[in-house]
């Protein structure tokens, strides 16, 4: 991969428009572990009951019980659609600003497209093409509340990580080919765990899992090459890090995602710093130990960079 062209400090400033749209790819991890508490959304009493019941019968917990990883991620997806939507409405249309395809990865070695009127072989859809959610009503505090739903949970299964980022790199290859003249694919892999599809404990599996993702960032438009964003949900007792230098110790799953995460390009990290983030130069696209709030910031990072014209 060629960084210096890659990471220039003139790439990542394309605008876009209806002409020139940008793509986002979220792969979401969707393994039984994702039934997990994701500690930092729930107090100490949900965690501890949470944890009881997965211990008693795991099937017990649904994948859509409020406290879950599973859960609070695709409330998260669901919301970011939704801030996707907003940002190219402009009166009563919204513009095909964005190209977006949502893979999940779990069950047993299943990678799935999740957005309705998608396929796995074509995953992406225009934003202003998206089929209309699902409204849930739920009991929030005592109050009732509706959710939009693009995206529902789901856990179970092996986590096909390796399978998913293949998928999503066929893609891409296509779609960098149609609009070279675009801003760079963006790609945000989400997950709490080593892949389970090929080894990474071994020097074989594990540079094959590097050469898929340098493969993936390799792709380009004339406005640079694809980002690779990695967020690693963990309770292991290693310090959370963000957009770090040096790679993780203690993990090997943190040590893979943090190798495999692309650079933040100068034009992102500057723009970061509008939403208070303060990230050093040459830190990478990830997160270890990411909570809600660290992946939401993730997220806007990937997307502060793209211009409307």
């Amino acid at each position: 991969m060629n960084e210096p062209y890659c990471y220039s400090v003139r790439m990542y400033s394309k605008k876009i428009d209806r002409n020139h749209p940008a793509a986002i790819v979220l792969l979401l991890d969707q393994s039984l572990s994702m039934k997990l508490p994701w500690d930092s959304s729930n107090d100490e009493d949900d965690t501890l009951e949470l944890l009881r019941l997965l211990a008693e019968d795991v099937e017990r917990v649904a994948a859509d019980d409020a406290r879950t990883r599973s859960s609070r991620l695709a409330d998260l997806t669901n919301g970011f659609i939704r801030e996707l939507i907003l940002s190219s409405t402009f009166g009563d249309e919204v513009r095909p600003y964005f190209h977006l395809a949502v893979i999940g990865y779990g069950g047993e070695d299943e990678v799935t497209s999740l957005l309705a009127g998608t396929s796995i072989e074509e995953p992406f859809i225009p934003i202003n093409k998206l089929h209309e959610p699902t409204v849930r009503e739920i009991v929030d505090s005592g109050r009732l509340r509706r959710k939009l739903e693009w995206v529902k949970p789901k856990s179970a299964g092996w986590t096909p990580m390796f399978g998913a980022l293949g998928f999503a790199r066929e893609a891409l290859s296509s779609w960098v080919r149609e609009h070279s003249d675009s801003f760079p694919p963006i790609v945000f892999n989400i997950t709490d765990g080593a892949p389970t599809d090929l080894d990474i404990e071994d020097s074989d599996g594990y540079s094959e899992f590097v050469s898929l993702s340098n493969g993936i960032q390799s792709l380009s438009t004339d406005d640079g090459c694809t980002l690779l964003f990695s967020a690693l949900i963990s309770n292991i007792d290693i310090p959370a890090q963000q957009y770090p230098l040096v790679k993780p110790q203690g993990d090997s799953a943190a040590a893979l995602l943090f190798e495999t995460s692309s650079v933040i390009p100068e034009n992102l990290r500057n723009s970061a710093e509008s939403i208070g983030l303060r990230i050093s130069r040459g830190g990478r696209c990830f997160i270890f130990k990411a909570d809600p709030e660290s992946l939401i910031g993730m997220l806007n990072i990937g997307t502060l960079g793209t211009q409307f014209s």
